[in-house]
């Protein structure tokens, strides 16, 4: 009937959803409370959702090179296993960085008028 691999489809989807969620809301509340100057919800918003859907992506494309491409049983994946993690790791880093420059534009964005006024 294969009801066991429907179940595991709507596993994976649930965790995604649910690993998204998490992400977004962790994130939103580092960069609302990391930064010199506290930022509000809507200005953290949009930078952590694009670093979750972003993280979930490059998580997504790493696993995929991980199963296809590099080869487990051989002796180059002790320079092959590494290196790729490593690639993930910076591709992650800049995801997040480009999440904070995005929140710093709207951040910005929204202060303009003021810095006109004053």
């Amino acid at each position: 009937m294969g009801l066991s691999d429907s179940f595991m489809t709507y596993w994976n989807l649930f965790t995604l959803v649910f690993l998204s969620a998490y992400l977004t809301v962790l994130l939103t509340f580092g960069y609302m409370y990391a930064l010199p100057q506290r930022m509000r919800l809507k200005n953290a918003l949009p930078g952590s959702i694009f670093v979750s859907v972003g993280w979930l992506l490059v998580t997504s494309f790493y696993e995929y090179i991980i199963k296809r491409f590099i080869d487990l049983t051989s002796l180059t994946l002790l320079f092959e296993g590494p290196f790729s993690f490593i690639i993930a790791i910076y591709f992650i880093c800049l995801v997040l960085v480009l999440g904070a420059v995005i929140n710093m534009y709207f951040y910005r964005k929204e202060r303009a008028p003021d810095a006109i006024e004053g």
